[in-house]
């Protein structure tokens, strides 16, 4: 299981790629109900790299409880971005640099 697939089963969340059309405006959408687990929808068939950024962009506003009836959206949008990044940046560290990081001389 990768990264952010472990995240989303950890936080109990539901990922569904067949909801949203695949040529609609929306990439990705993150729905929640105070009583039921969250819901990222995801348009279908996105490449690779953006499909795992609209995860991460959209567990951040999961994460952040964002309410876009409530706060300013280009905000919420920007923090959702750059959470998506830093997750991702951390995400490709451990991937790649942790393992070496002891063969590193300083």
């Amino acid at each position: 299981m990768d990264f952010l697939n472990a995240i989303y089963k950890q936080y109990g969340i539901i990922l569904d790629e067949e909801i949203l059309k695949e040529d609609g405006h929306l990439n990705g959408l993150a729905v929640g109900a105070n009583d039921k687990p969250p819901i990222v929808l995801l348009r279908p068939n996105m490449a690779e790299g953006k499909k795992r950024f609209i995860m991460a962009h959209e567990l951040g506003h999961h994460l952040a409880g964002h309410n876009m009836h409530k706060q300013n959206a280009e905000t919420i949008e920007n923090e959702a971005n750059t959470f998506a990044a830093v997750l991702i940046a951390m995400e490709l560290f451990m991937k790649y640099w942790q393992p070496i990081a002891g063969e590193v001389q300083t």
